[in-house]
């Protein structure tokens, strides 16, 4: 026998006492059943967070199973597999820390899916790659390859609607197709694959030299996620070629290079010579100091000024630009004043300084990351003894919570702490403490933390639906309701936080412990959803704690008692179809949120434009569709068990234009198609009528290089083109208002756009100081009207407007205190030097 091994652990439990090892803060328990409420002995349970391992777990032969975890972000879910049953996740896990028990767990008969891919003759296609979500692969493989027929099978899914997602070379990719399982058994399906678009392409830079390595990608919102991106990369000649793009489906293009700005559009304002061009763009090198970790990401915030004052750009880096463990070399979309913030893989931050960064040259930033330090103190009882065995909470803002166990003595100590404000709070079953705030400095000890226990508050009560008991354990969870940090006082604006979990027994009977004092929320689960298989929620039946059932007011060591009786679920539905001049759309994205406030659903149009969410109760809803170039919004009223119908019959023009220089020499510009916007309900008291723009961009895009543009898909109403620069060297310029009628293409005269004339406009005060003052700018009378709105501030007494086309002005100062201007009239020259203007205010007399 070897002794080593058990020389180690007592070496390691002197060297790290058991009251200070670590705790994991969160535990999930609950029992996994079959349809016959049988306990399934032997079941996985697994779970899942973006990043992290999983922690699996063996239901035992009574069905029962608990986890622990070190944490419980908004994204984790528990899966539960079994050999011989569907597989089943569950989501709204507790977002504080303890044991909770999330109740009886069904699991279904699993379910088969059959069929055949076709083409569009109706022949078998083999080798088509099929991906079904949700469904038991996490890495979003293939489930199943079509054979020589084109036939595949998939077994072990969920009973419950899927969406599958097909892709087959020389073929359009079918991003996803509703396929209803909820019968359990095999279900047959055929697929109809078309003939994909080849969408190529040319990169280039501003010498028109070709770019290789530029990284194209199309993202297609209607996909399923392993079909969500087309991805191609530049070869030595700056091509591209995007495959598996289906014929006028709609997409978001990106292009993005190191050193190069990206490049961002849509299918709607496409090239017509289906060339981009990058331009340079600085690189920062950002290096973490002292972090301990390698950088797992990078954001950036780039100030730069603008005619209209400071201009902020956020932004993360690029998942292709890091250079080493502690250095990453961040593209920015353009020169200015930027700071990054800088997160470790072990989830810590730390922010830059101020980095003026040229438009060419390298620039530098480094993030600091200061000395972790130490935390420790005792815990005590309600009488004041030490309190032994209780877990003790650290949390760490934005971080994870840690957790130790307190010793015989009430003492429990953290180490590795980074610097900073923190709280501290010890959580027993009967137990609890008010938070304790604990500041460390960098590099720094805090001792002598005392955190006294009382008693817990608690929550008892009974359940019923409709007045009759659950007749099974059914999970019921406390939440409470905060105010989402940064909100003004008076806004209604806050999220619910889950802080209990418990059952109720088949009598109804419950009882919730520890929760904090103040309003609270209990809300049931039902044990699972007869379509999906998931345990869901009823918390979307309280959106504003002024509205809610089932709130109680809890005293701070105290028992509050709520008897609860809910409404039985009656699954209602909305369906429809979308149409575009009379032709089914697929792919549309409806979003359907209920009109007294709630969490929204989606759901995208199939081949035959058809949409269908399920609802777990009747109401007032609104949906809305994303759709480019149309507004399209509905209400209806949905009758508890019933299914409403909503069309979307929509009616489209389409538009084409051409855009010069005062020459008629073809331009390459930014247009937007505006539509009129309706006026603003309340005005603000420092805007008047003139200054508030009476159009809304509907849709945008760029001229190719021959100056033409186009929006294929316009919805009918009155429109006008709008044509700036986003560099600056031409004025603003707009068409005269047409009107879009169904199925026919509006041929807008050519808009000619002039140089700009930039304007520089400052204000002096009698004593030196300049007053806070707007500058507003109209067309001088007899003069053409402006493009677009021109009022701008004055933050340090001058700025520069651009866009403005050469011409008379009328120039405007609006100041606010005791001073007056009178206006200016001036002519802005055609050569496109800048016009000084100066205004010398002086007191009202």
């Amino acid at each position: 026998m070897n002794p080593m091994p058990a020389m180690l652990a007592a070496i390691a439990t002197l060297l790290f006492p058991i009251s200070q090892q670590a705790l994991p803060p969160y535990g999930l328990r609950g029992t996994v059943l079959d349809a016959q409420g049988k306990p399934v002995e032997g079941a996985d349970v697994a779970l899942l967070r973006l990043g992290r391992p999983r922690s699996t777990a063996k239901v035992d032969g009574e069905g029962r199973f608990t986890l622990h975890a070190d944490s419980l972000g908004p994204e984790a879910k528990l899966e539960v597999l079994s050999t011989h049953h569907g597989p089943l996740w569950i989501r709204d896990l507790p977002s504080i820390p303890g044991m909770a028990d999330l109740g009886p767990i069904v699991l279904e008969s699993p379910a088969t899916l059959r069929g055949r891919v076709l083409d569009p003759g109706g022949k078998g296609v083999a080798g088509a790659s099929l991906f079904v979500t949700p469904s038991v692969d996490e890495r979003h493989e293939p489930l199943a390859v079509s054979g020589p027929d084109g036939s595949f099978e998939i077994e072990f899914l969920p009973r419950a609607e899927v969406a599958v997602g097909i892709s087959a070379a020389g073929f359009a990719d079918l991003l996803s197709r509703k396929v209803s399982l909820l019968a359990g058994g095999t279900s047959r399906a055929e697929f109809r694959l078309e003939p994909e678009e080849a969408f190529e392409g040319t990169v280039v830079d501003g010498a028109s030299t070709p770019v290789p390595g530029a990284i194209v990608t199309a993202l297609r919102r209607e996909a399923i996620e392993p079909l969500l991106h087309a991805t191609a990369v530049t070869g030595a000649e700056g091509r591209f070629v995007l495959r598996g793009m289906g014929k006028g489906g709609p997409f978001e293009l990106s292009i993005s290079k190191m050193g190069h700005a990206p490049v961002k559009g849509d299918r709607a304002s496409l090239p017509a010579d289906r060339r981009w061009t990058l331009a340079p763009a600085p690189v920062v090198a950002v290096r973490a100091e002292g972090a301990g970790s390698p950088i797992a990401s990078v954001r950036f915030e780039v100030y730069t000024r603008s005619g209209e004052g400071w201009r902020r750009q956020d932004g993360e880096a690029e998942p292709d630009e890091p250079a080493g463990p502690d250095l990453w070399r961040v593209t920015l979309p353009s020169a200015g004043r930027a700071r990054f913030t800088v997160t470790t893989e072990d989830g810590r931050t730390a922010q830059t300084g101020d980095v003026e960064v040229p438009a060419s040259g390298a620039a530098e930033a480094r993030a600091v990351f200061e000395a972790e330090g130490t935390l420790s103190g005792r815990v005590k009882s309600p009488d004041g003894a030490p309190a032994a065995g209780v877990p003790v909470l650290l949390h760490l803002g934005g971080l994870p919570s840690r957790s130790v166990e307190s010793g015989p003595d009430g003492s429990f100590f953290f180490s590795h702490v980074p610097p900073g404000a923190h709280t501290l709070e010890a959580r027993a079953p009967e137990r609890v403490s008010d938070p304790v705030p604990a500041t460390l400095t960098s590099g720094g000890r805090t001792e002598g933390i005392e955190i006294a226990l009382k008693k817990a508050a608690r929550i008892t009560g009974r359940l019923t639906f409709d007045g009759s008991a659950p007749g099974r354990e059914t999970p019921m969870g406390a939440f409470q309701f905060e105010r989402v940090r940064g909100a003004p006082p008076g806004v209604r604006e806050g999220k619910w936080t889950l802080v209990a979990l418990a059952l109720a027994s088949a009598s109804g009977d419950f009882s919730l412990a520890p929760v904090p004092p103040g309003r609270i929320a209990v809300v049931p689960k039902r044990p699972s959803d007869p379509e999906s298989g998931a345990v869901r929620s009823f918390l979307g039946e309280f959106p504003e704690p002024e509205e809610a059932k089932g709130i109680v007011r809890v005293k701070p060591e105290e028992e509050a008692r709520l008897d609860l009786d809910l409404p039985a679920l009656r699954p209602s539905a909305v369906e429809g179809a979308v149409r575009v001049n009379g032709k089914e759309r697929a792919g549309v994205r409806v979003t359907l949120a209920p009109a007294a406030g709630g969490r929204a659903m989606d759901a995208i149009t199939d081949e035959a434009g058809k949409f269908r969410i399920r609802l777990d109760r009747g109401g007032e809803f609104d949906l809305r569709l994303t759709l480019p170039g149309f507004d399209a919004s509905r209400r209806t009223s949905v009758p508890g068990g019933s299914t409403a119908a909503v069309p979307f019959d929509l009616e489209a023009g389409s538009i084409r234009g051409a855009v010069g220089d005062r020459n008629g020499n073809p331009v390459s510009l930014r247009v937007r198609l505006e539509r009129p916007l309706p006026p603003p309900a309340e005005r603000h008291p420092a805007f008047g009528k003139e200054d508030v723009e009476p159009w809304e961009e509907a849709l945008a895009g760029l001229s190719g290089a021959d100056g033409t543009f186009a929006f294929r898909e316009a919805e009918a109403g009155t429109y006008r083109v709008l044509v700036h620069d986003v560099e600056t060297r031409f004025a603003f310029a707009a068409s005269d208002p047409f009107e879009v009628r169904p199925g026919q293409e509006v041929a807008v005269p050519p808009i000619l756009v002039p140089r700009e004339a930039p304007l520089r406009v400052t204000v002096k005060g009698p004593e030196g100081k300049p007053p806070f003052a707007s500058v507003r700018l109209l067309a001088a009378p007899g003069a053409p009207p402006l493009p677009r709105r021109f009022f701008q501030w004055t933050g340090d007494g001058s700025i520069v407007v651009h866009g403005l086309p050469p011409g008379p002005l009328l120039v405007q100062l609006h100041t606010y205190g005791p001073w007056e201007a009178p206006e200016q009239r001036i002519t802005l020259p055609e050569d496109g030097n800048e016009t000084a203007l100066v205004f010398e205010v002086k007191k009202k007399e």
